[in-house]
Parts: C-alpha cells; sequence; structure tokens
C-alpha cells in the first residue's frame, strides 16, 4: 500500500460466475502531525493567570502531550511536568503562575497513532508586582 488512499475491489470467481465486487478504501497514514503552542500572556499587562493553547492544524483530531517547566527567581529549572493529562483532546489550559520563568512544549498523536515532535518551546517571565 501506499501512503494516502487506496482503493482495493474484491471479487469471487468460481465455474466462470463472477460474485459482486466489494470494494474497500483503505487510508494508509505515517506522517506525525506537528504541533505548536502558544499563550496569551501579556506583559505590558502582567497577571498571574493566562491561556495556555495549543493545536495541530493539519489534523483536528489529535490528542495531545502538553508539558511546562517552572524556574524561580534565583533558582534552577524544575523537570517537565505533564500541564494536562496525555491523551487529552483538549486545546486550551487556564494557567495560574507564581513570579519566575515558564517554559511551555506540545506534541500531537493523530487516530493512527503517530506522533510528532515536540513543538517550540514557549518561553514565558511572569513578573508581577
Amino acid at each position: 500500500m501506499q501512503e494516502g488512499e487506496n482503493i482495493i475491489s474484491i471479487w469471487a470467481e468460481k465455474d466462470g460466475n463472477e460474485s459482486e465486487t466489494i470494494t474497500l478504501t483503505l487510508y494508509l497514514d505515517t506522517e506525525s502531525p506537528t504541533s505548536t503552542i502558544w499563550t496569551d500572556y501579556d506583559p505590558e499587562d502582567p497577571s498571574y493567570d493566562f491561556t495556555v493553547n495549543w493545536s495541530s492544524f493539519e489534523d483536528p483530531n489529535c490528542t495531545f502531550e502538553v508539558q511546562y517547566r517552572y524556574r524561580a527567581p534565583g533558582e534552577s529549572w524544575t523537570d517537565w511536568t505533564d500541564l494536562i493529562e496525555p491523551g487529552t483532546s483538549s486545546t486550551l489550559y487556564n494557567f495560574t503562575a507564581e513570579n519566575g520563568k515558564y517554559k511551555f512544549k506540545a506534541r500531537a498523536t493523530d487516530l493512527a497513532e503517530n506522533t510528532g515532535v515536540w513543538s517550540e518551546v514557549v518561553v514565558v517571565e511572569v513578573e508581577v508586582e
């Protein structure tokens, strides 16, 4: 089979008689989806609350894995932590932060269970006085 749509016709023949033809359409998908992530955080109007959004524009039926890490002022980065339950189809999260830096990343899995690479990392620096 080749990538994409494949049409297969099946019939039987016995003693010169053909059965009715059955046509099947099979779709082979081996391409991994891409994902992107962004926030609505506005450093000109800082707030502890902002929305993190992610998507796979070429495939709206994906599930996602979204992670973040945090660095408090004067501290080291934490390990990557799941922001949502992996395999969730949601595409946004209302995030509540503390002062410090945050990194967010996402990756998508399509219905054929192809998992893409991690998106580019988005960095948000929260500084509310």
